[in-house]
């Protein structure tokens, strides 16, 4: 009988697709690990049929159109990926987004620090649809919401929020303009107002939920909501994206896990939700 075949290590690896509204989605995926791994990362993104169906299964789609190769060499921190027989994608959007998931994909790793792209071996200046390519990228903010920062209100910043899609299977970030100083108190409540884009997102509580105060101690933030918060006891499956979505954002104010509370008593009973890095884990499919 022939010897069996040794099973290939595999590295989970932050890849970056679009979901059926455009929206971009990281998303982790093991994927069997090979000399030149930012390579095969890249080549995930690639509509051929397995990616296709990978994709499909968590409700996304491949990025790079269907034959696109892929060369790659990292030089002092910068990632120059040529894109070899690129077809030109089916609109602007779509090339922007393109654009998006190569450079934030290459940028998950720590040799990574800027991503340049090529078309067939040569440096461009924009691809078919328009899109700019001729600067080395950093990391891409995502999904950023449409309504600027008023002009009249003085500098504005950025935040980072986090939405459930409507099946709740996938958390998706999106970038929101603010006024003012960024605080934990106050993205929590840009949360709790929910998405600009509700054809494509869902809040993560119910209306009118307020936010009556947050601390932090010993790695956790306590976040104290109004009655109204309740009533995600009877949606399990939203609950969950909610406690995820609220520690995200208490993460990047240096605070790990997060509690729901209501009347000062935990919502939930499996206690404080550690937060992820913010992709999906799909390392199961």
């Amino acid at each position: 009988p022939a010897a069996a075949q040794p099973e290939r290590a595999l590295r989970d690896t932050v890849l970056y697709y679009a979901d059926e509204n455009g929206l971009m989605v990281p998303v982790v995926r093991a994927i069997p690990w090979e000399e030149g791994i930012g390579k095969a990362a890249l080549r995930c993104l690639v509509d051929s049929e397995a990616n296709r169906t990978f994709a499909a299964s968590c409700g996304l789609v491949p990025t790079l159109p269907e034959g696109t190769q892929i060369d790659l060499r990292i030089v002092e921190g910068e990632a120059r990926v040529d894109l070899v027989g690129l077809e030109a994608p089916v609109s602007a959007a779509a090339e922007r987004n393109l654009v998006t998931s190569v450079v934030n994909t290459m940028v998950e790793f720590p040799t990574v620090d800027s991503v340049r792209i090529l078309i067939d071996g040569k440096e461009a200046k924009a691809l078919p649809n328009g899109t700019d390519v001729s600067v080395a990228f950093g990391r891409i903010p995502l999904n950023a919401e449409t309504a600027p920062v008023a002009a009249n209100s003085g500098e504005g910043a950025a935040v980072t929020l986090y939405f459930p899609n409507y099946e709740s299977s996938l958390v998706v970030p999106v970038e929101r303009a603010v006024e003012g100083e960024v605080t934990l108190a106050g993205t929590l409540n840009e949360l709790l107002k929910g998405p600009a884009q509700t054809d494509a997102l869902r809040a993560c509580f119910p209306e009118g939920t307020r936010l009556l105060s947050v601390t932090a101690e010993g790695g956790v933030a306590k976040i104290e909501l109004s009655a109204e918060a309740e009533n995600l006891l009877e949606h399990p499956k939203l609950s969950e994206r909610a406690q995820e979505c609220a520690a995200l954002v208490c993460a990047q104010f240096g605070v790990p896990a997060a509690v729901l509370q209501v009347n000062g008593t935990p919502l939930f009973e499996a206690g404080p939700v550690m937060a992820k890095n913010g992709a999906n884990d799909l390392t199961q499919g």
